[in-house]
């Protein structure tokens, strides 16, 4: 079983007014580098999809060893990031299931990942983390699930694409996967927790 990364980041950031992917989240460490790492936990391969020209997330790419899927039409929305991610993920052929993650929740935890993964690769069923009865992201997805996601369009990614009803409701100790950066007071509130 191998169980691959699949990172959105080719967002515009239009409601955090700059790139909230080099924004430190502590005194050293970009936002981007944060969820790099933490999908580190994997034993796949992680792959991230990233604007054209992106200087930023491509040299964050090379650090971490995470492979770069180029959007040249990163404003369409993060469908389109998606159905793109996916196809080149369906083109490696060797893997039976992804964890999708997000450029801007850079507090989940790698056990959290790598518990997804592990929940993803016994079932072989959606996976949706739980903390505090909330779901949250990163989520994890069966191979039976990846033509699905390929015609993902504009804003909605994968919301509508599959029953998430259906899917292991897995509870974690992870505030993490509740910490969404939109805005700079989001990130504000994420740091004095």
């Amino acid at each position: 079983m191998t169980i691959a990364g699949l990172i959105l980041a080719s967002g515009r950031a239009s409601r955090f007014g700059s790139d909230k992917r080099a924004t430190l989240i502590d005194a050293t460490t970009p936002m981007l580098h944060a969820v790099f790492r933490a999908f580190e936990a994997l034993d796949g391969p992680v792959f991230s999809v990233i604007p054209l020209g992106d200087d930023f997330g491509l040299a964050a790419c090379t650090a971490f060893g995470v492979i770069p899927v180029i959007n040249a039409n990163a404003d369409t929305g993060m469908g389109d990031s998606l159905a793109l991610g996916m196809k080149a993920i369906m083109a490696q052929g060797s893997v039976t299931g992804i964890i999708i993650g997000l450029a801007d929740m850079p507090w989940v935890k790698p056990q959290t990942i790598a518990l997804i993964a592990q929940t993803l690769a016994m079932k072989q069923q959606l996976v949706v983390p739980i903390y505090d009865e909330k779901p949250g992201h990163p989520r994890g997805l069966p191979a039976a699930a990846f033509s699905d996601l390929c015609s993902a369009t504009g804003d909605e990614g994968a919301r509508h694409l599959v029953d998430w009803s259906a899917a292991v409701r897995l509870t974690v100790d992870d505030e993490g996967i509740l910490q969404d950066v939109d805005t700079p007071q989001d990130l504000a509130a994420c740091r004095s927790q």
